[in-house]
């Protein structure tokens, strides 16, 4: 307001001197002439406000100058009165907006300070190993796999290490998932396929593996080229002497999914849009060998079928989508976490965000962050707020400010294991997201209708 107000009693008087002194009006007309402008010039502040949502600030600069040049021009070349009128408009124009445009960037100067103020996050930028010498986890996150796991660096009972592959594949109406991982005491193979619009399964098969332990050689890195292969031999079939065979390859980017389980057939292709990912490396509070770390990677494209012998699935690149959620740590007995991530198009340019909260201590990382045109935009901590019946809307809000999403559910994908002592429960709600996003330069996004899904998992395992 102080610069509002300098600028004000500066610039305005200057012009009310020239309109007195050299074109010879009284101080009432000049007044008149100046408020009509003015008023006048005050309504395009709206259609400016829209703009700097948009982060068009040096747009609008732009125009307010050209405009505040033309009245000048204006003013200093003519006497005549609507010649004056539009030439203050012009003037008023300029300097209004130039104002607006100011105190927008000073606001969105604010809130970083404010934010990294607050923040304690810390992102990871050399490369290291994910535990200490001592087994202890080296806390934060990074946006691209840089740390070294080592399964040998780990202090904590082989029995407590968990590690898995889950890819999910979505278009407008379609789930495919796949999983490889194990929890030590017990592994699982899975392919479920289902329909969220139509609340329908189409197929749902697991193995469950009894001991696995390191059996299944999970990779230790999610980026670099590999290949993750389960296979069972059982009976002779066209597929060779296996009924089940489950392979996750990396090559030079591209990930290609192949299943063979029986009758079904299944292939998909999936090509990254952003370079970036969300990387979190977390210690849990309760002991220090326990530890989190997670690599999830989003806005990529899907292109692939899935086949039985007598129905055919596809997902065609230009609508559907690829998620991976590659974990591996050691976790105490009991954990709850909500979790959510999308992708979809915005504008024609690719979108998607990954929510959660739960996972352990996230005071130096949480795993909040959006993307938009192939770049990340990192966010603080999130609360998920969910109405009594899981189905109802869910609200997710970051708390600074920037994130503000409605998930409208159709459909609850329910699990629930319960043997001995594992007790699993989870209810992964797929719908719509509408709402708000703010990037790291002020940027606002409008949200509308981005098909994707939140979960809320309550764990004893």
């Amino acid at each position: 307001m102080t610069v509002y107000f300098i600028g004000f009693n500066v610039y305005f008087p200057c012009i009310t001197i020239y309109f007195v002194n050299y074109l010879g009006y009284d101080y009432g007309m000049t007044g008149v002439i100046q408020g009509v402008g003015l008023l006048a010039a005050s309504v395009l502040t709206i259609p400016a406000a829209k703009l700097i949502d948009k982060g068009k600030m040096a747009a609008v600069i732009f125009g307010a100058l050209a405009c505040n040049t033309i009245g000048l021009v204006l003013v200093s070349i003519s006497q005549l009165l609507p010649v004056l009128l539009i030439g203050v408009f012009g003037a008023g124009i300029g300097y209004i907006l130039v104002l607006q445009t100011l105190t927008a960037w000073m606001q969105t100067q604010l809130n970083l300070i404010i934010r990294n103020e607050d923040s304690m996050e810390r992102e990871l930028l050399s490369k290291g190993p994910v535990l200490d010498k001592k087994g202890r986890p080296i806390p934060g996150y990074s946006r691209k796999s840089i740390l070294t796991y080592d399964r040998k660096a780990i202090k904590a009972p082989p029995w407590r290490i968990k590690e898995w592959d889950f890819y999910q594949i979505t278009n407008d109406h379609l789930c495919l998932q796949l999983t490889i991982g194990h929890a030590a005491y017990a592994g699982q193979v899975s392919l479920m396929l289902f329909d969220f619009q139509k609340g329908k399964k189409y197929l749902d098969l697991c193995r469950t593996l009894a001991l696995p332990f390191n059996s299944l050689h999970m990779p230790a890195n999610a980026e670099e080229d590999h290949e993750l292969t389960y296979s069972h031999k059982k009976l002779p079939s066209r597929y060779g002497n296996r009924d089940i065979f489950m392979s996750f390859e990396v090559v030079s980017g591209e990930r290609i999914l192949t299943c063979r389980w029986k009758d079904l057939e299944a292939e998909i292709v999936l090509k990254r849009q952003n370079p970036d990912s969300l990387v979190i490396n977390l210690p849990f509070d309760e002991y220090a060998h326990a530890f989190y770390y997670n690599h999830k990677i989003n806005c990529m494209t899907a292109e692939g079928f899935v086949r039985t012998h007598n129905h055919e699935w596809l997902f065609e690149k230009e609508d559907s989508f690829g998620i991976l959620d590659w974990g591996r740590g050691v976790w105490p007995f009991h954990n709850e976490w909500y979790w959510s991530n999308g992708s979809g198009y915005l504008n024609g340019e690719m979108f998607g965000f990954n929510l959660g909260c739960g996972f352990g201590n996230t005071d130096t990382a949480s795993e909040n962050m959006l993307f938009y045109k192939g770049k990340s935009h990192k966010l603080g901590k999130v609360d998920f707020s969910l109405g009594k019946d899981y189905r109802e809307p869910w609200h997710i809000r970051d708390r600074e400010g920037r994130l503000d999403l409605r998930l409208k559910p159709v459909y609850d994908r329910e699990t629930q294991i319960k043997l001995l002592w594992v007790d699993n429960h989870c209810h992964q709600m797929f719908g719509s997201f509408s709402g708000t996003a703010i990037l790291d330069d002020g940027t606002k996004l409008q949200v509308k209708d981005v098909i994707s899904f939140a979960e809320h998992a309550v764990n004893n395992w």
